[in-house]
């Protein structure tokens, strides 16, 4: 009997610890949810879009290089915002039309010497830096910053009959002998700033002109053409202040 009532306490005991019991491993876990990062609107930063300026000079450095169509997705993009940007369409044309038919078939030969671009060529025998893609294309170059001393070119005939008239007759000093060296890119940019800096003349800016040439003269110091003009607007500058 005493064995009946203890093996009955034993079951009881264990019923109640087997209902008590929580098996290791499912006890609640706490979970987090991931925290979704969003920006304040004043937080985002846009970036200005380039100008037409620094376009135009990024056209020059890809066409110096060879990269055509880079470089016409730059001038496309100008002349979308400014469709008689004058830069643009020069060297649109230098890109599209036949370099023969801009420079003309007829020719003579020129041997490359050292320093010289063909930027350089281009503004000593054509009257403008900015045809150097043209005269490049016009010598079957890949890349017109590839011009190695010693290369034979071909220059058109109009060349030596096409000087290019300076904008008014103005005494420059002639550089040293030891001038610098001008990179292509350089001398480019500078005419391009030259042309822009004309434009602001034409329109009565003679202060941001005479900003646009300082800053071409000190790409390309060996440029008569930007040191005359410059000093042609100093001197219209000086007159207007003197008038004030």
């Amino acid at each position: 009997m005493m064995r009946l009532i203890a093996t009955t306490a034993l079951a009881a005991m264990l019923m109640t610890t087997a209902c008590t019991h929580t098996p290791e491993g499912t006890e609640p876990v706490e979970t987090t949810q991931p925290v979704e990062e969003t920006l304040e609107p004043g937080e985002v930063q846009e970036t200005a879009p380039p100008t037409a300026r620094e376009r135009a000079q990024r056209a020059i450095q890809l066409l110096g290089e060879g990269k055509e169509a880079p470089a016409m997705v730059e001038l496309e993009a100008i002349l979308a915002e400014k469709p008689q940007n004058t830069i643009a369409l020069k060297l649109r044309d230098q890109i599209q039309k036949d370099p023969d038919e801009l420079l003309g078939e007829s020719h003579q030969t020129y041997t490359v010497k050292e320093g010289e671009t063909t930027s350089s060529l281009a503004g000593r025998f054509l009257g403008d830096p900015l045809l150097f893609y043209a005269f490049s294309r016009y010598n079957n170059l890949e890349a017109p910053n590839r011009l190695m001393v010693g290369q034979v070119l071909k220059l058109p005939d109009r060349s030596v009959e096409r000087p290019e008239a300076p904008v008014e007759t103005v005494e420059v000093p002639k550089p040293p002998l030891a001038a610098r060296v001008v990179s292509t890119e350089d001398a480019a940019a500078a005419n391009a700033l030259r042309l822009e800096a004309l434009e602001e003349l034409n329109t009565g800016e003679a202060e941001n002109a005479m900003t646009l040439l300082r800053r071409a003269l000190a790409l390309d110091s060996n440029n008569p053409n930007i040191a005359a003009d410059l000093a042609k607007v100093e001197r219209i500058q000086a007159a207007l202040i003197k008038s004030r």
